[in-house]
């Protein structure tokens, strides 16, 4: 692996996102502390968000990111999308997470790939017994089959999340296309 040997610690910012190599696989993360003091030969050390420590191999532009944001949800919004129906309500379940960073509540949609992913999360819920798991239909938008409810937010397989107002947004423009 070749390390950026040129980047010195003091332009590495907390929160910027980088590829480092942790055991010999590269992993991309938010960096949450420079470990490295001053600039050497090996590389700059950081720890991540999610507590892995590395060299840094490569810290991507933001067309990059992009590019492999698009690349995400081309693929989702033309696969299978899974989401938990209110057997009661008789419409898409809408969530209230309290978010612990902003102390706002938030509304969120959460919506999977898989269905057996969506069937090993609806346990966590308070109010499973009258969830269904439904599969979205390809012949609306999926951002209009929930607009009614007026999410702030969706989370995709209960990892990635996006407003409402940006999948909007990246959904019209893949469909257009």
């Amino acid at each position: 692996m070749e390390y950026l040997k040129t980047i010195q610690p003091k332009h590495i910012r907390r929160g910027m996102v980088v590829d480092i190599v942790v055991d010999g696989k590269i992993q991309r993360g938010y960096v949450r502390e420079v470990l490295s003091k001053g600039l050497t030969t090996r590389g700059v050390k950081v720890r991540l968000h999610d507590g892995k420590e590395g060299k840094i191999v490569h810290i991507p532009t933001k067309s990059e990111l992009w590019q492999e944001q698009i690349k995400f949800y081309n693929s989702f919004l033309f696969g299978p999308v899974y989401g938990y129906w209110n057997i009661e309500t008789q419409q898409w379940d809408l969530l209230l997470y309290d978010n612990p960073y902003t102390g706002q509540v938030e509304r969120t949609i959460v919506w999977f790939q898989q269905e057996q992913d969506a069937m090993s999360f609806l346990p966590r819920l308070p109010h499973a017994s009258i969830l269904s798991i439904r599969r979205l239909s390809k012949k609306r938008l999926y951002a209009d089959q929930i607009q009614p409810l007026a999410p702030d937010y969706i989370r995709i397989d209960g990892q990635r999340k996006i407003t409402y107002q940006r999948f909007r947004e990246i959904e019209q423009l893949l469909r257009q296309q």
